[in-house]
């Protein structure tokens, strides 16, 4: 008994029924979350880890806000200037890089938005 494969709405879930020539369905492989990229399968784990680039740091500052601390660091590589914000939370880490050509204007909308967080009136609290 032969198989004959034929996919099914693969766009939406990656789904493919396998049949047999008497048709009735024998598996259903589901395969989420995993997209074609037009530069093919890429694995952040394969592949030889990437040599360290080499980076300046110019300037650095901290501040702690409640439970957090974020550190502001402006560096510079062969590839440019840029400041990494990085969001220290008991250990765990998160960071967001800003390359400089962007920083005029994410200093505009950060200013809007501390502005705004002034002059907006907080909603009032439910108790429960």
């Amino acid at each position: 008994m032969s198989k004959v494969s034929r996919p099914l709405r693969a766009s939406l879930a990656g789904a493919e029924e396998t049949q047999t020539d008497s048709g009735s369905e024998t598996q259903t492989d589901m395969i989420s979350n995993e997209r074609p990229s037009p530069q093919g399968y890429r694995s952040y784990s394969a592949g030889p880890p990437r040599p360290p680039v080499n980076e300046d740091t110019l300037k650095t500052e901290k501040i702690q806000i409640e439970r957090k601390t974020f550190i502001f660091t402006l560096k510079e590589n062969p590839r440019g200037r840029f400041l990494r914000i990085t969001e220290d939370v008991n250990g765990r880490r998160d960071n967001v890089i800003i390359p400089s050509t962007g920083l005029d204007e994410f200093s505009k909308v950060l200013n809007e938005m501390v502005r705004a967080a002034t002059e907006i009136p907080a909603k009032e609290q439910q108790q429960p």
